[in-house]
């Protein structure tokens, strides 16, 4: 909230791409923050399974939301006309994932737009060991990646979270 406000984000027409969706949770904080905001969510969910039911029952609550059920790949191939203003990248967790999914945000993301990246810190295999974040295969390996080869970034924020912005 912190964020948008220092940005002045709540009362701009922006559009919200979320790669990752999962049961909808993030989509209801920033369509609760950003109202006047249009959002896209994309994740390939399995429909048998209670995090798609769950995604479902809070989807019927929002509204300026599309939700495409298809991999960041298989969305990117199709998406060949909408820009975003912020990007939310909690896809797949896997460096090379979170490599593709950045690199593909970065060329549909507005100059000065911000790209946040979900679960910086986190690593599946090696969780009780901090010291092996830098070899991980996972986020901050797809991370690390994306910023040694996109340069034209700035750096807003780094924590579990890392924000960017297109510079």
């Amino acid at each position: 909230i912190h964020f948008f406000k220092k940005f002045n984000l709540e009362e701009k027409k922006i559009n919200v791409l979320e790669i990752g969706t999962f049961e909808g949770l993030s989509v209801s904080f920033f369509l609760r923050y950003l109202k006047k905001s249009k959002l896209i969510a994309v994740d390939s969910l399995n429909k048998k399974t209670s995090f798609y039911k769950n995604f479902i029952k809070n989807k019927k609550k929002l509204k300026n939301f599309k939700f495409y059920n298809l991999s960041s790949s298989d969305f990117f191939k199709k998406n060949n006309k909408n820009k975003f203003d912020i990007i939310y990248i909690d896809g797949a967790h896997a460096k090379n994932s979170v490599f593709n999914d950045a690199k593909e945000s970065f060329n549909v993301l507005n100059k000065n737009g911000i790209l946040i990246f979900d679960d910086m810190l986190y690593d599946y295999k090696n969780n009780d060991d901090k010291n092996k974040y830098i070899e991980s295969d996972f986020v901050i390996g797809g991370i690390l990646l994306f910023l040694s080869n996109f340069r034209n970034t700035e750096i807003l924020y780094a924590g579990h979270q890392l924000i960017v912005r297109k510079k």
